[in-house]
């Protein structure tokens, strides 16, 4: 499903502080395996190995602009282009052959990432710059 986490997927990890859970949103992680108990293995570069956590303590990243670019995607109402994915103030749109779908449920990073990878096949990630990491 959309919704659901997928190996792959970016997530902020949660902390839990006298009984309350939240997200870290300074950090950022990728799923590198969920097992049957539900336990997630991370992706995480270089400063850690083998981290693993309830999907519970996985929390959703807000689909943001800033994540779009991160993405490639491009700003533009007036893209004519097909097999594009665009997207401006009105959301995202997949502009195709026939004309362009607007997914209204597409909320967060992760839900993206599968939407992509359903009608795409492939894996969206992160650009990266010379300066950045994953």
């Amino acid at each position: 499903k959309a919704n659901e986490l997928r190996i792959g997927n970016y997530f902020h990890p949660c902390n839990t502080k006298g009984g309350i859970t939240l997200p870290s949103t300074d950090i950022v992680w990728r799923v590198g395996s969920i097992d049957k108990f539900g336990k997630v293995g991370v992706i995480e570069p270089q400063e850690h190995d083998n981290i693993y956590l309830p999907i519970s303590e996985c929390a959703e990243i807000p689909l943001t602009e800033e994540w779009l670019l991160k993405f490639g995607f491009v700003s533009n109402e007036l893209s004519v282009q097909p097999n594009v994915f665009v997207y401006h103030s009105g959301g995202i749109y997949i502009r195709g052959m026939s004309g362009a779908v607007h997914p209204r449920d597409v909320h967060y990073v992760h839900q993206l990432q599968n939407l992509y990878y359903a009608l795409t096949g492939e894996e969206l990630t992160q650009i990266l710059t010379n300066t950045e990491e994953v």
